[in-house]
């Protein structure tokens, strides 16, 4: 079977956060310390000798233990990241998987993606719940609003729709900036959802969808990922043209931007209030200071663009196209151990030192 957890360094166990010299130089730069170590899954074909798919989405449980992703093989697969395997290999979806929410209490699980179809899965036993939505075009972004009783979906059209989770009804539909939608996020106090997607507009709603609270251009090029900080003081919006736009919640109108990268960028979230991660095309995590608008570190590791990251505790997950995902932990040693079970051990395809 094939090694599915190995440790990330070259040499070593420890992956350290390295400051670039260039702002290594810089006196005025905020530098964040401390070691972080890095296991990274790789994710096995369906029969050995398969490809392996590439991973375009990963969640978190709000529980921290279960992790889900998805990717091009068309299955969900959720993991139990205190043992480091997979307990479920969850299968319905017919094509690409690009979308995963889990419910506000962790009890539910739902998936979209190309085929149009949203899954919803219980997230303990796995089972697939009796419940087929089929929605117009391919999906690409859901989220559960703060009560967990409605499912925000967006896709590859112009119109985001609105779920009932008790009956599965479609109850709202609501107009959105462009036909190529590509991402979702819930405000931390639940009451604006922000979207945004290829003609670069970031837009918000109330959380019943019914009023657009800011409908601004902010990118030049594809919007792929929007975020808040935890406070609920800041907002993030990232994409293909390289930039970070941050404004604040209490100001949307006035906004400042990140130094732009080469790269295009596909992934961010907030990993403190005042800590933005980013990641995209350049194989690159990149820490930024948002209040010096400085880049502070990077993690480095993964050899393919990375599409997707989510944050909880102290823990980072990232997925990429390199067909892996990488589990960052800034805890110390023995917190690591104790969260995430020893390094050395059998699983459903391995799991390393």
């Amino acid at each position: 079977m094939k090694t599915l957890f190995r440790w990330a360094a070259l040499i070593g166990l420890l992956c350290t956060w390295s400051l670039s010299s260039d702002l290594a130089a810089n006196e005025q730069a905020s530098v964040v310390r401390g070691s972080w170590r890095s296991r990274t899954i790789e994710v096995d074909g369906l029969q050995d000798g398969e490809k392996a798919p590439v991973v375009s989405t990963v969640k978190l449980h709000p529980n921290g233990r279960l992790l889900a992703s998805a990717g091009d093989d068309h299955l969900v697969r959720i993991w139990d990241l205190r043992e480091g395997t997979v307990i479920h290999k969850l299968t319905g979806h017919t094509d690409w998987v690009r979308a995963l929410a889990f419910s506000p209490d962790g009890n539910l699980l739902v998936s979209g993606g190309n085929d149009r179809h949203i899954r919803v899965w219980n997230s303990a036993t796995g089972e697939k719940l009796d419940v087929d939505v089929v929605h117009p075009r391919a999906i690409s972004g859901l989220s559960f609003n703060a009560a967990g009783d409605e499912l925000v979906v967006i896709g590859f059209e112009k119109t985001a729709r609105v779920y009932s989770t008790t009956e599965w009804k479609l109850l709202r539909e609501i107009g959105c900036p462009c036909q190529d939608m590509r991402a979702l996020k819930l405000s931390p106090d639940g009451k604006i959802f922000a979207s945004g997607g290829r003609n670069g507009i970031v837009r918000w709603w109330t959380t019943e969808m019914d009023t657009v609270l800011l409908n601004q251009a902010a990118h030049r090029q594809r919007v792929r990922s929007v975020a808040f900080s935890d406070d609920n003081k800041w907002f993030a919006s990232a994409g293909e043209d390289g930039r970070v736009v941050l404004r604040s919640i209490h100001d949307p109108q006035a906004t400042t931007t990140l130094p732009r990268v080469t790269a295009k960028i596909f992934a961010i979230v907030f990993i403190d209030k005042n800590l933005l991660a980013t990641a995209g095309s350049d194989d690159l995590i990149r820490i930024w200071d948002i209040n010096t608008r400085q880049e502070v570190t990077r993690l480095d590791g993964h050899l393919g663009t990375i599409v997707a990251m989510d944050y909880q505790n102290g823990v980072l997950v990232s997925g990429s196209y390199d067909t892996t995902i990488r589990v960052w932990d800034q805890r110390d040693a023995t917190a690591l151990e104790t969260e995430l079970g020893p390094r050395i051990g059998n699983a459903e395809s391995g799991i390393v030192k």
